[in-house]
């Protein structure tokens, strides 16, 4: 999982920290990408979403949680979630029709 934050008051950061990991779970921690402008921050964290907690749920949350702790003033948002327990797979399968245009790989000599 990760959050991006963007366009928040640098004075609240710590607020929005302790928001942020409170959801997480734990102290995942944070890294600070400098623009010209502000100072964007990135949370990265291997948790799970709650029993029964969507990820609009989840994404609900820590819209509120981070709005709040920017002094209820707007900030930019952005949650990247991967829903672990269905991931998207490819699937390839062999066929008799494939078999019929196998040719068996000629054996390396081992030089003795």
């Amino acid at each position: 999982m990760r959050i991006q934050i963007d366009c928040y008051d640098p004075a609240k950061r710590d607020d929005i920290d302790d928001a942020v990991n409170e959801l997480l779970g734990d102290d995942e921690g944070y890294d600070i990408h400098d623009y010209k402008y502000n100072k964007a921050l990135t949370y990265h964290a291997d948790t799970s979403l709650r029993g029964g907690e969507s990820e609009e749920d989840f994404f609900a949350q820590v819209r509120d949680a981070v709005w709040h702790a920017n002094g209820d003033k707007y900030c930019s948002i952005i949650v990247h979630q991967t829903y672990m327990e269905d991931l998207p797979t490819e699937m390839y399968e062999t066929s008799e029709e494939d078999f019929d245009g196998y040719e068996a790989p000629e054996a390396e000599e081992d030089g003795n």
